[in-house]
């Protein structure tokens, strides 16, 4: 999956340091990242590239740090790239640094007035947060519970399709407050599918960073009937697939590892 950066070593402690030239930079306009981009290869801007007054400490690869700043910064030699094409590019850790830096950068350009009495908030230099000196409130980045399900019976495997989208997925939704993670893998595919599952088996997680989301696979199995009443709301497709039938893609996702999974080993996902 994405996270996995094979012989790459992630670090997102925070540390208060200043950048060095040579370290590099996340820059986030909107959607977009800007990136040097040579066919399938991305590379980031250096440090030396663009001159600022505050640099953002984000995290290390291996030991490389990376920073950001929040101007809107054009910089010879870059452009802009949509982060939705960055998880099929190369190097995969800069894949992986460039969706998490969007997470971190987005919580402090979403945060940079307090809630509470509209001061001004600035990040602080101890841990990652922003604090308002004003009338001290203090915002910690919000990481939102999710739920990827693998509805197994008999041989089969339940993918859906959302409305606006055109890829096979599994049953997916939000942990409510004051849920367990296993109550919202019941709720969310009684809600998009009417049925009813038992036999909930974890599989692993994955942070998600294009939603702010650190996401918990389940496989499960049906309880009762395995007729489908589908939310047509949210869904145009949710449908029986036998295993020899479930497309392959990117091994990026948890979704798409948890098909590809299902795919090769059945109902062996639940032992």
């Amino acid at each position: 999956m994405l996270q996995e950066l094979k012989g790459h070593h992630f670090n997102n402690q925070y540390e208060n340091v200043e950048p060095d030239q040579h370290d590099q930079l996340i820059l986030i306009k909107e959607q977009s990242c800007l990136v040097k981009l040579d066919q399938d290869t991305i590379a980031f801007p250096y440090v030396k590239d663009y001159h600022s007054d505050h640099y953002i400490y984000l995290f290390k690869i291996d030991e490389t740090k990376y920073f950001t700043v929040l101007d809107d910064v054009t910089i010879t030699g870059c452009s802009y790239l949509n982060i939705k094409e960055f998880r099929y590019l190369k190097p995969q850790h800069h894949a992986f640094a460039l969706i998490t830096g969007y997470q971190i950068v987005n919580f402090y350009k979403q945060h940079q007035y307090c809630p509470v009495c509209g001061h001004p908030m600035h990040d602080d230099h101890i841990e990652r947060k922003v604090v308002c000196d004003h009338c001290g409130h203090m915002i910690y980045p919000q990481i939102c519970p999710a739920v990827i399900v693998g509805v197994i019976h008999h041989d089969a495997l339940l993918l859906t399709q959302y409305i606006h989208g055109t890829n096979y997925a599994l049953v997916a939704g939000y942990n409510e407050i004051g849920e367990t993670i296993e109550e919202t893998v019941i709720r969310e595919v009684k809600e998009e599918t009417g049925l009813q599952v038992t036999n909930l088996h974890y599989y692993k997680s994955q942070p998600w960073s294009f939603s702010g989301s650190l996401l918990f696979g389940f496989y499960c199995e049906v309880e009762g009937s395995d007729e489908i009443h589908m939310d047509d709301s949210e869904l145009q497709l949710a449908k029986w697939f036998c295993r020899e039938d479930i497309p392959e893609g990117y091994l990026t996702s948890l979704t798409s590892e948890m098909m590809y999974t299902f795919k090769i080993k059945g109902r062996d996902v639940l032992k």
